[in-house]
């Protein structure tokens, strides 16, 4: 993900989301990037089995006092209701 060029700082990491593991990605961006743009770039990039189920976007990744990306106070964060399974590929899926 770090190929792209407008993403500056990127955790992937799992977490149980309703008894399954989904790869979560924490990105941080220098500019607007849309959630479409980074799913075609892992598509593109990715095995299908590295694609994130979810991208949630920060200003920037919290680090911890050595500064490493902090994975505890992300992987704590609360996700959204709606956890997609795969990006949307068709325009009908696009919608919602």
């Amino acid at each position: 993900m770090l190929q792209h060029r407008l993403i500056l700082e990127v955790l992937v990491c799992p977490k149980n989301i309703h008894g399954r593991q989904r790869l979560i990605a924490y990105i941080s961006t220098s500019s607007d990037v849309s959630t479409n743009q980074i799913f075609e770039h892992c598509l593109v990039h990715l095995p299908d089995w590295l694609i994130p189920s979810h991208i949630e976007f920060l200003p920037t990744l919290p680090k911890t006092t050595s500064g490493k990306i902090d994975r505890q106070k992300l992987i704590s964060r609360p996700l959204p209701l709606r956890i997609v399974q795969n990006p949307p590929s068709t325009d009908e899926e696009k919608k919602w």
